[in-house]
């Protein structure tokens, strides 16, 4: 594994690039590591979370069009890509 990126914000040790959405034009976003089960029961009906189904993962995005942000939560914890 490679050393990590130091930054202001600590440790960056995974960068991701996305496909562009159109959905999403413009916008930040933060993938987040979590226990996505328990996360998914919870909130995957919630208001501005959405369940995103991909071929090889899923994850709940949330966002609100009032903010200029979104994060996602995926089901393949971060930790793994690492």
């Amino acid at each position: 594994m490679k050393e990590p990126i130091e930054t202001i914000a600590g440790k960056l040790y995974l960068v991701k690039i996305r496909k562009p959405d159109k959905k999403f034009n413009l916008r930040g976003d933060a993938d987040f590591d979590s226990n996505y089960p328990k996360l998914k029961q919870k909130y995957q009906n919630a208001p501005h979370f959405e369940l995103i189904v991909r071929e090889k993962f899923e994850m709940l995005r949330l966002s609100d069009p009032n903010f200029s942000v979104m994060t996602c939560f995926s089901n393949i914890p971060v930790r793994k890509w690492i």
